[in-house]
């Protein structure tokens, strides 16, 4: 880890990313709590809407895959994992959005907030599937082997996101999660387009075959 964080200078800037994504990770568990602490949905009703939650980010899930995948294809890699990260995004925006309006529809629509979150598995992939594309064949162990302690490390400080939702309250906390998975998304833009290495590298060679 240490040797590819010091040599590869683009992959330092995705370690960034990956780290800002992974706030999105550490409050997943923090949503059922947000629903029953701010729109009152008592421990019965949250058994039975979990499920409704589950099956509804299943289906995100999957519907997002078939539009990710020929996205991914015909714009590349880093313009996709830029659009999903905007999108993810907008899961704790809406999250703490639905507490502020009357609190039956708040509690009708929170299923809404899993769709957005449907895309953090599909991030996970397009974060692997773009380290795959910028680094050796010979290499690729060692990067995704790097990739995985970066989104693992993270997750060393999840409890203190519940210590601060228990110092601040659920509202900064989540809306300065969402700012941080936005400029997760923003950071993407000094990431390297492995279509354009690929095309440099194609043209440097055939250069140096005149």
């Amino acid at each position: 880890m240490k040797t590819i964080l010091a040599t590869d200078g683009n992959f330092r800037r995705l370690a960034v990313v990956v780290f800002l994504f992974s706030v999105a990770q550490m409050l997943f568990p923090h949503y059922q709590a947000l629903a029953a602490d701010l729109l009152g949905v008592v421990d019965k009703q949250r058994a039975r809407d979990m499920v409704h939650w589950v099956i509804v980010q299943n289906i995100a899930v999957g519907v997002f895959s078939l539009v990710v995948g020929p996205l991914a294809d015909a714009r590349g890699t880093r313009f996709t994992l830029r659009l999903v990260l905007l999108l993810g995004a907008a899961a704790p925006i809406l999250a703490v959005g639905l507490t502020w309006i009357e609190r039956s529809w708040g509690q009708s629509l929170f299923w809404m907030v899993f769709i957005p979150l449907g895309l953090t598995p599909i991030t996970l992939k397009l974060l692997a599937n773009y380290v795959l594309e910028i680094s050796p064949a010979s290499a690729h162990p060692r990067y995704l082997s790097t990739l995985a302690l970066c989104l693992f490390v993270p997750f060393l400080f999840s409890p203190g996101v519940g210590w601060l939702i228990t110092r601040l309250g659920y509202t900064p906390v989540f809306i300065g999660a969402g700012w941080l998975i936005f400029l997760g998304a923003l950071l993407t833009g000094i990431l390297v387009e492995p279509r354009q290495k690929a095309a440099i590298e194609e043209a440097l060679a055939a250069e140096e075959g005149v």
